[in-house]
């Protein structure tokens, strides 16, 4: 497959008499080009692409392809990540939420019917899926109340339909120690002086405060914020399930919001409450 590859030689062998290098025998991030990716989807899905986009390329590279008169994005996981029964179980999620009527972007399922297949890169398999085009805007500050009550209804319904959301696929459930014990860990040598302590200090006391409550558990988006809406001539549509799991969530009375969180995201908990609570 066409594409450029970023990667480490692990074994190096002596240079060619023609001067050219070893070939590269491990990959630690690929990324394939838009007519590749394209060429791919068309072939995996059943498409006719007409044409394909590089979008977004951080943790995963999505792409946006045109086949006939519609549009799709296309989303390719990067491989050590999520597996492919991991992103099996977001597709069946985000299914799951639209059959009861919260809007997101609908899922496209592969000729055999399954909703996220494997791509073999050159770093190892990387799982894909494919997802109807949803035609909007992402919020432009400033952000009104109209908004953040709209946005607070559309997570209270998302919390409500996945309520009894089931899967036959697996998915890495969170916990106090996975959410905060293990980043928690992760970036402390990376801290020094103050800065160790006074993280050290929020962590303890969000867990002391959370360890304390009655936490409901059910299935959480994980990445609740406004990049990943849109707002369409229907409404607000939500997006990106890559961090929905299941894990602690808010209380059906309360503030969905956490101890130790930055001011302006407590403010705008607070300004989408009465829209989250009225959908409980």
């Amino acid at each position: 497959m066409p594409g450029i590859a970023v990667g480490r030689i692990f074994a190096v062998s002596q240079v060619a008499g023609n001067g050219s290098l070893p070939p590269v025998v491990s990959c630690l991030r690929s990324l394939p080009t838009a007519e590749a990716a394209g060429e791919f989807a068309g072939e995996r899905y059943g498409l006719t692409v007409r044409s394909c986009v590089l979008l977004r390329s951080l943790n995963n590279e999505v792409y946006q392809v045109v086949a006939g008169d519609r549009r799709y994005a296309f989303k390719l996981y990067r491989h050590g990540g999520r597996s492919v029964g991991e992103v099996a179980w977001e597709q069946d999620l985000v299914a799951h939420v639209i059959g009861r009527r919260v809007p997101c972007a609908a899922p496209v399922p592969l000729l055999d019917g399954s909703l996220c297949g494997e791509m073999d890169a050159p770093e190892g398999p990387r799982p894909f899926a494919l997802s109807e085009w949803v035609e909007g805007t992402k919020p432009q500050p400033p952000a009104g109340g109209e908004l953040f009550r709209d946005f607070g209804r559309l997570i209270g319904r998302f919390h409500a339909a996945a309520a009894g959301f089931r899967s036959g696929h697996p998915r890495r459930a969170d916990s106090l120690s996975s959410m905060l014990g293990e980043p928690l860990r992760a970036i402390a040598p990376h801290l020094g002086g103050d800065h160790a302590d006074r993280v050290a200090v929020l962590a303890a006391r969000a867990w002391e405060e959370l360890s304390a409550r009655e936490l409901a558990w059910g299935i959480r988006h994980g990445d609740v914020t406004l990049d990943n809406i849109h707002r369409t001539d229907r409404g607000l549509v939500l997006h990106d399930f890559d961090l929905a799991g299941p894990a602690c969530t808010p209380p059906s009375t309360g503030r969905p919001s956490l101890p130790g969180t930055a001011p302006s995201t407590r403010c705008r908990g607070r300004r989408s409450c009465p829209g989250w609570r009225s959908a409980r």
